[in-house]
């Protein structure tokens, strides 16, 4: 009679196998979390920078203009559609809605209010708008 026997390499019951702690993969993660607070710290000190850099850029090239020197021109449409050319130290008060181009086409209707717009950009150093803010129209 021949019986047939299997050896079993796996035990019939779980067990536990304590393993010695992997020092490697501790460090790793200690340095990779030192790395992440570096740059995060380098992300908001480059933030605060361009922030500064932004403001101090502003206040470099706000237009100041005391009410004696300028002429206010309430509507400049009314200038453009009369044909009459715009006073001296003309200023415009930015209104709600208002762009560069919308200036521009009310200053010279019908011709391209893309000189227009360059020109007074330029007198105002950019194109970013606020309502309330003075904007010059001519030079002098």
């Amino acid at each position: 009679m021949v019986a047939i026997t299997t050896a079993s390499r796996f035990p019939s019951r779980p067990v536990l196998v304590v393993l010695p702690p992997d020092t490697r993969s501790g460090a790793r993660s200690y340095r990779r979390r030192r790395l992440a607070v570096l740059g995060a710290a380098l992300g908001i000190v480059l933030v605060a920078v361009v922030l500064v850099s932004t403001a101090s850029s502003r206040a470099a090239t706000d237009v100041r203009i005391t009410p004696a020197d300028a002429v206010v021109v309430h509507e400049p449409a009314a200038f453009g559609a009369a044909g009459q050319p715009l006073p001296s130290r003309a200023i415009y008060v930015v209104q709600p809605g208002d762009t560069l181009w919308s200036i521009a086409r009310g200053l010279d209707p019908t011709g391209d209010p893309r000189a227009t717009v360059d020109r007074v950009e330029a007198l105002n150093g950019g194109a970013a708008l606020q309502p309330g803010q003075r904007l010059r129209l001519t030079d002098g």
